[in-house]
């Protein structure tokens, strides 16, 4: 069966990706803004779909940006 695109694991791929993608640009604070919130929507799909071993890895993408600050880029 192909994902479509109200494939919950699909969507949070998406959202995963584009924050990674975000996060190449940490000295951006407006960027580090937007992979938190492509982060964070993906965490609650996780939640919502039952899928925890996702949500506890967004959970570590969510710390990571709070320990790369622009000044230490």
């Amino acid at each position: 069966m192909a994902a479509t695109d109200d494939d919950p694991r699909r969507r949070i791929r998406q959202l995963l990706l584009s924050g990674d993608n975000l996060c190449k640009t940490r000295n951006d604070p407006v960027a580090a803004g937007r992979a938190r919130e492509r982060f964070a929507q993906a965490q609650v799909l996780a939640r919502v779909h039952g899928f925890d071993d996702l949500a506890g890895i967004i959970e570590l993408r969510l710390a990571d940006l709070d320990t790369v600050r622009p000044s230490d880029a």
